[in-house]
Formats: structure tokens, C-alpha cells, sequence
């Protein structure tokens, strides 16, 4: 079996056990992803999630932030860096990383929910129910 054939495998498998919300297994399998394969961009992408999904911002920003440059036009590693920096107090940068998230994808429906919330935080309600009221127009 070639190591493509070995990495879509562990993908799907990772994907399987991600769902299930076994992050710490799934993390693994990503993990061994990027021993075949190690400038696989969707595995450290989504060990970043899980990091963040875990409560480790930190963690994550590390993983997210390099791909930024990999994937410039990539709106759900600008999201994910933003939620990342809003939970690490970056309130400013977060908002940045959205507002590009949405410039390459205006339908977002998860950076117009956190775009909203973090506007709401910040004291812009009127522009927070904008991003909401787009958010039911998606629904």
C-alpha cells in the first residue's frame, strides 16, 4: 500500500473518531498522518481544531497560524485562528482574521456567528445583529 493509500485511510479514520468526539484518539491518527506525510496542511489544520476545541488556544494558534501563509485564501484557517486569538484576549486581531475569513467567503455561517459574538463583546451590538440577521437568512 502506497503512503497516499495509508494517509486517505488514516484520514477517514481520524475524521470517524473526530466525530465521535474522541479528540485525543483522533489527534493521534492525524499524528500519524503527518509521520507519512509531513506537510499534509488538512492534518495540521485539524489538529489546530482540536487543540481549540480541547481549550488550548494557544496550542492551536501555533498549529493555525503557520498555514496562513501556506493557504492565504483559506477562510476556515482565518476562522479558526479567530477564535483562537478571541479566546487568548487578541480581540483585535480576531476581528481582522474574520473580517478576511468573510472577504473570501461572505456565507460563513460559522465566522458570521463569532464575527457577531465578538461584536457583541466589543460593544457593536447594531453590527453583531447584522452578522446575525445573515446568519438566519443562510438558516
Amino acid at each position: 500500500m502506497s503512503n497516499a493509500d495509508k494517509v486517505e485511510r488514516l484520514r477517514a479514520k481520524a475524521a470517524e473518531l473526530h466525530a465521535a468526539g474522541k479528540l485525543a484518539e483522533a489527534e493521534e491518527v492525524y499524528r500519524r498522518i503527518l509521520d507519512l506525510w509531513q506537510s499534509d496542511l488538512t492534518a495540521r489544520y485539524m489538529i489546530g481544531v482540536i487543540k481549540l476545541q480541547q481549550g488550548h488556544a494557544g496550542e492551536a494558534l501555533a498549529f493555525l497560524e503557520p498555514l496562513i501563509v501556506e493557504a492565504p485564501d483559506n477562510a476556515d484557517i482565518r476562522t479558526q485562528c479567530g477564535m483562537a486569538r478571541q479566546e487568548l484576549g487578541d480581540l483585535g486581531q480576531a476581528m481582522a482574521d474574520f473580517d478576511r475569513a468573510l472577504a473570501l467567503t461572505p456565507g460563513n455561517a460559522l465566522t458570521l456567528l463569532y464575527r457577531g459574538n465578538l461584536l457583541t463583546q466589543t460593544g457593536s451590538p447594531a453590527q453583531a445583529l447584522q452578522d446575525y440577521q445573515r446568519l438566519i437568512e443562510i438558516a
